[in-house]
Formats: C-alpha cells, sequence, structure tokens
C-alpha cells in the first residue's frame, strides 16, 4: 500500500508485540485422525461440523449478536439475481427505433435513465405515513428498487441527504422497514405486485408499474429553465443525440433571452441554489458539509464559502421564490459565472471540502448522488456475484453451503475490527466480505449505529483503498487472503467438501480452528478471498519526487511478479510436455480430464473458491459504488487493466487519484472479466 505504509506500520509493529494473536470464536471439528490422507477420506468427505458464534469481539467489545445474518445477506443476493434477470431482459427488447442503440450496454444505460426518472417521482412523492404501510404494498417496482438499492450504497450521501433534505427523510424512513425485512425479499419478489402495490405506483407516478411496459410509453420530461423557470418538455431520445438521456443534450427555453439549457446549467441552477439559502435549517448547510467527521468545523467552512458568495454579489433583499432560496442572489450567482457550473466553481476561495461539494452537484436531481451512475458501477458487483453463481436461488440452501455465508460474515466483523483497530490506516474488502458490507448498508440506521457503536466512526463506502494482508495475521492468527481456482461441483459446499478430500496436506494443527480460517486439511485452505499481494490501488502523492518513488516501488513490483508467473509457466509447461511424452493417448486425455477437476494452480498460495476483488469507489463528481470498467484480470501480482480502467480523482484539492483494477473467478472455475 503506498500513502499509509508508516501508519501501518507503527500499528502493525506494536500489535505484533504481543507474544500471541488476538483470540477468534473457534470451530469445532470432527477430525479425521492424525494421520489421515486424502486418499483416506475420500472424495465424498462431509464437511467439518461448525458452532457458528452469536458475537463477535469488533473494537474491543462484544456486538450485540451478528451485525448482518445469513437470511439477510439472502434477501440481498435475491434482489441482486432479480436486477440481473431484469438487465438480461432489457438487453434482449426488441425495439424499433431510429435513435436507439443495438448495443445492449447503450441499451441498459437507456433503460436505467428511464428507471433513475420514474424513481426521482416515486421517491419526492413519499410521506412519512408509507413507512408504517405493510412492505409488500408499498415497495416500488423492480427498476426503482434498483436505483434505491445503489443509492443506499453510498451510505454517507444516503443518510446526510435524508438529515438535510425534507424531501428525502420519507424515503430514508421507508428504507428502514425495508432493512428490517431484507429476510422477505426472496418471497416478495417471487410473487406476483398486489393490486394495492401496483395501484399505489402508478397513483403516484402516473406510469405503468411493469418497468419495461413503462418504458414503452416514457418519452418526455418536463423540466424548468434556469433562467426564467419556464417549463419546457424535453424528449428523452432524440436521432440527433441531444435529448435529455444523452450526452450532448440541449434545448432552447421558450424565452428567446435565456441560454440554452444543458445537464450544466441545470446543475449551476442547483448548485446557486444552493448557495443562495440563509438561515438554520438543514437544507441551508451545502451539501458534503452536514454529515461528516468533524460536523461542526465543515458547516462553519461551508457557510464561509456562501457567505464569501453572497458579498460578492451584494444582495440587499430577499425574494423567496424558491422556498428557502434567495432567487435574486441565486440568478446573480448564475448570470456572473455565465451559467456555467465550472465558473461558479471558480469563485470558491480554497477549501478542501470543495471536491466534495462538486461532487453533489454533478446531477440536477435534489440527490448529491449521480444515481444513473451509480447503478452502473454497481451493475459490475451484481455480475460478478451472478457469474459466481451466488444469486443463483437455492445456491445456499445446504447446511454445508451456509457454511460459506456463515465465513463471509466472520471475515466481515473481523474487517470492522480491523478498521476499528487502525483508524489510520485504509483497507478494501474482498469480494465476499463486500457482500456482507452492503447487506449491513441496506439497513441504514442500524449501519450508522453499529459503526459509531464499535467502530468510532461512521465509514462510507467510498473509504476503502488497500488493506495489509499482514496485518489480519498479525491481529488474528490467519491469513487475510489466498487465491487459487475452485475445485469442481454442483454446489458450493460439494466443491468445498471436494477441495476437503483432495488435499494433500495432513489434519494437523498446533493452532485452534477458527472463523476466519475454516477447519481444512490445511490452515489457510479456505480463507476465500485476497485483495492480492500487488498494489490493486494505487495512490499518488502530493509531491513529484515521492509520486516518482512509489511508481518505482510498483513498476518493480509488478515486473517480479509477472517474471515470477512466467517462470511457473513455462516450468509448468515443460513438465506436463515431457510427463504426456512417455503417454498413451488414454492416458493424456485422462491426465487433461483429472486437471481440469483438481488443478490447485502453480503460484503456490494454496486453494480457495473466491478470487480477489479489489474496488473502485468513485468521488468527485462521480458516485460512489462497487466496480466499473471494462476490467483486466488481476492474477497473482499480474496486472492488466484494460482499455477502460478507470483512474478517478478523489479529491483534486489533495491529489489523490486511484486505479481501478477488478478480478473474479466463477463458480465453475474460470475466470471472468
Amino acid at each position: 500500500m503506498i500513502g499509509s505504509d508508516d501508519a501501518v506500520e507503527r500499528w502493525l509493529s506494536a500489535t505484533m508485540t504481543s507474544s500471541n494473536p488476538e483470540p477468534v470464536p473457534a470451530y469445532s471439528r470432527t477430525p479425521a485422525g492424525p494421520n489421515a490422507t486424502p486418499k483416506d477420506v475420500g472424495h465424498d468427505a462431509s464437511l467439518p461440523g461448525y458452532t457458528f458464534p452469536t458475537r463477535f469481539k469488533v473494537g474491543g467489545v462484544f456486538t450485540d449478536g451478528l451485525l448482518v445474518n445469513i437470511e439477510q445477506i439472502k434477501g440481498h443476493l435475491a434482489l441482486l439475481d432479480a436486477f440481473s434477470n431484469l438487465k438480461t431482459q432489457v438487453e434482449g427488447l426488441e425495439l424499433e427505433s431510429s435513435y436507439m442503440s443495438k448495443d445492449p450496454e447503450r441499451r441498459w444505460a437507456w433503460f436505467v435513465g428511464l428507471a433513475v426518472e420514474r424513481f426521482d417521482v416515486w421517491a419526492r412523492s413519499l410521506k412519512h405515513k408509507d413507512a408504517l404501510q405493510p412492505l409488500e404494498d408499498i415497495i416500488p417496482p423492480l427498476d426503482v428498487l434498483m436505483v434505491w438499492h445503489s443509492y443506499m450504497l453510498n451510505p454517507r450521501w444516503y443518510t446526510e441527504d435524508g438529515q438535510r433534505m425534507l424531501a428525502c427523510k420519507p424515503l430514508v424512513d421507508l428504507g428502514q422497514t425495508l432493512g428490517k425485512e431484507l429476510h422477505r425479499l426472496p418471497s416478495l419478489l417471487d410473487s406476483p405486485p398486489t393490486e394495492i402495490r401496483m395501484n399505489a405506483f402508478y397513483a403516484r407516478v402516473g406510469l405503468p408499474f411493469d418497468p419495461i411496459q413503462s418504458s414503452s410509453v416514457s418519452d418526455t420530461k418536463t423540466i424548468s429553465c434556469p433562467r426564467c423557470r419556464a417549463k419546457v418538455v424535453v424528449p428523452y431520445m432524440k436521432s440527433d443525440g441531444t435529448g435529455y438521456l444523452q450526452t450532448r443534450f440541449r434545448v432552447s427555453c421558450t424565452t428567446d433571452s435565456c441560454p440554452a439549457i444543458t445537464k450544466e446549467t441545470l446543475c449551476a441552477r442547483k448548485l446557486a441554489e444552493n448557495l443562495s439559502r440563509s438561515g438554520s435549517a438543514p437544507n441551508s448547510n451545502l451539501p458534503g458539509t452536514f454529515f461528516t467527521e468533524s460536523k461542526a468545523a465543515d458547516q462553519k467552512a461551508g457557510k464561509q464559502l456562501i457567505s464569501d458568495i453572497t458579498d460578492r454579489y451584494d444582495v440587499g433583499t430577499t425574494i423567496d421564490e424558491v422556498p428557502g432560496c434567495n432567487e435574486e442572489l441565486c440568478l446573480r450567482i448564475l448570470s456572473g459565472a455565465h451559467f456555467s457550473l465550472a465558473e461558479i466553481r471558480g469563485q470558491f476561495k480554497k477549501n478542501k471540502l470543495i471536491g466534495r461539494i462538486m461532487s453533489a452537484h454533478s446531477t440536477p436531481m435534489i440527490y448529491s448522488v449521480d444515481l444513473g451512475g451509480a447503478v452502473l458501477r454497481q451493475g459490475s458487483f451484481v455480475a460478478k456475484m451472478t457469474h459466481l453463481g451466488w444469486t443463483k436461488p437455492g445456491f445456499f440452501d445446504a447446511p454445508k453451503d451456509e457454511i460459506v455465508l456463515q465465513h463471509a460474515i466472520a471475515r466481515y466483523h473481523a474487517f470492522l475490527d480491523l478498521m476499528a483497530s487502525s483508524p489510520a490506516s485504509f483497507f478494501v474488502p474482498t469480494l465476499d466480505i463486500d457482500l456482507v458490507w452492503h447487506t449491513h448498508q441496506l439497513m441504514n440506521a442500524k449501519y450508522e449505529a453499529d459503526c459509531k457503536q464499535y467502530i468510532g466512526r461512521f465509514v462510507d463506502h467510498l473509504e476503502s483503498t488497500n488493506i495489509r494482508m499482514t496485518v489480519e495475521q498479525a491481529r488474528f492468527g490467519t491469513p487475510y487472503t489466498h487465491c487459487g481456482c475452485p475445485p469442481p461441483g454442483d454446489t458450493i459446499g460439494q466443491r468445498l467438501s471436494r477441495f476437503l478430500s483432495s488435499s494433500s496436506h495432513q489434519l494437523t494443527s498446533n493452532v485452534p480452528p477458527s472463523q476466519l480460517s475454516p477447519p481444512a486439511t490445511r490452515q489457510d485452505s479456505l480463507a476465500a478471498t485476497h485483495a492480492s499481494e500487488h498494489n490493486a490501488i494505487i495512490f499518488t502523492s502530493r509531491n513529484r519526487k515521492s509520486f516518482d518513488a512509489a511508481n518505482i516501488k510498483h513498476e518493480g513490483h509488478a515486473k517480479k511478479m509477472e517474471k515470477r508467473v512466467k517462470r511457473a509457466e513455462k516450468e509448468k509447461s515443460e513438465n506436463e510436455e515431457k510427463a504426456e511424452h512417455a503417454m498413451s493417448k488414454e492416458e493424456r486425455e485422462k491426465r487433461q480430464r483429472e486437471r481440469r477437476e483438481n488443478d490447485t494452480y502453480y503460484c503456490g498460495y494454496g486453494a480457495a473458491f473466491l478470487m480477489p476483488v479489489p474496488h473502485y469507489y468513485g468521488a468527485g463528481g462521480h458516485a460512489g459504488g462497487c466496480v466499473s470498467t471494462n476490467h483486466g484480470i488481476v492474477d497473482h501480482g499480474v496486472v492488466d487493466v484494460g482499455e477502460d480502467a478507470a483512474v478517478v480523482p478523489v479529491d483534486r484539492e489533495e491529489g489523490v487519484t486511484m486505479v481501478v483494477v477488478v478480478a473474479a473467478v466463477a463458480a465453475d472455475g474460470q475466470e471472468r472479466s
């Protein structure tokens, strides 16, 4: 990890001075004997027995039960499966239109844009009493639920919007109801919507409940001119690419003296309104300053930015045409900046909060997150879970399959404990941990309370960067990550059983097995996932000298790992050629079948059933979310980034950037990109 090595080293040094690692809850297991071998155990061996704990130690104290349970994770997986199926359905639509792209991804982006529009109308129509309705009667259609889901996975923005803006509070209140009933999602999603549910949505939005049917009749949107506030009806799509959902959106106001309406002028209007509010109401604070770790100081800094703008334009009267907004000041700000978002930013004095404030104005909607971008980025995580097979109905129904989720829950609690024990460091979750983390975030109020109680601070999903594998090794006495390909099998439990029975290591250990390292023929065999030993996410330094030094270090490490893998590949290939040369055709075919079934890979780290997934978190104008880009494969230190890998500025004021690379191995053992 580059950027916080000193802090990690200090913490790690202090941790390793203790004579023994901090103990973690142990599994019970049925021993197979000290001299057991794969042949003795057999391929049909069952997994060891588990006594899963009901609480974990996080931040020095034991939790009041599990922070996330298996049924909640299953409900979340059912939701991801429904999202995946919806995308497949949309990409296969037969649409006859001169402006509609035949490219499936672009068609999906169009559909997501419509879903965001439906979500916006639905969310702003909610009342506080709606949170008291039965979930089966109030939960929105799947496309709207998908947008809401991505919004919630930006937990700091979602929480702040609900506290800062009255229009968002009923949505967050209803989210508490959803979070408490995640376990019901599989049955709710599998059942036809009730008449009450469909009629209520139509009454609120004026569009059909079915998202596919709605997409066929959703053609236009009504917007307000940033200058004169006249209503203008604009089409979502146009053949010349200037529709509202298209990148070159542009339309003229009915008033000739008004400037052309674009996404930038609409976003500039949003910022100007926020700068034109005064008083002590929550929405008088700029977004990005209201719900932070240094809340009082940040709110004061935000108020100073507003004061600087007010003094600049010297407005003496208040005309409240927009509730809580000084319309005269708003128009002066817009005119002085030529209706340009960038020019308004240029009028700010230097402040560390500017990047975050500006990112909340990347969309004209009231929300501080670009919801369309968040859904598209979250789609990569959905695809990975789908390719791994985890979203399949019934995939974790068998008790031996549920052990995988128990393992993920245990690792998530350990992940939280690492963040609590090392507040100056940064960590990135592996894919199984991230699934549990996402599930926790869907219970927004509980997530906030749990973070403050056990970690001592609110943990945003954007805070993750990288993890030192030695940190967990030192604290818990078990590795954080291991790589390898999954053994074969129809279910994940069968694959784990197959691995246990085919390992060449003896069933011996001097260290009691724990929930972080399920018992097996070797202590590290089932560590599930890893964040890779290379710098999957790189942080640039504040000055050129330290940046060059960090670059040299990273490039040298990457070259070393590349040579290592190539050498291993060459040696493996040569050995196989020599062995197969002396075989008959039948023997060669038999060997190839066995290799496909039992190959535990060549890198020396041991086998597991999941590959690492370092994560991308957008900021500085991009909504947060998980993994995006047309990624490359992370293979034990060798990085193929791919032509669309994103380099995203997190905070231009501090000069920090991150490079994104993601990877996974599917349930059938094949690498997925």
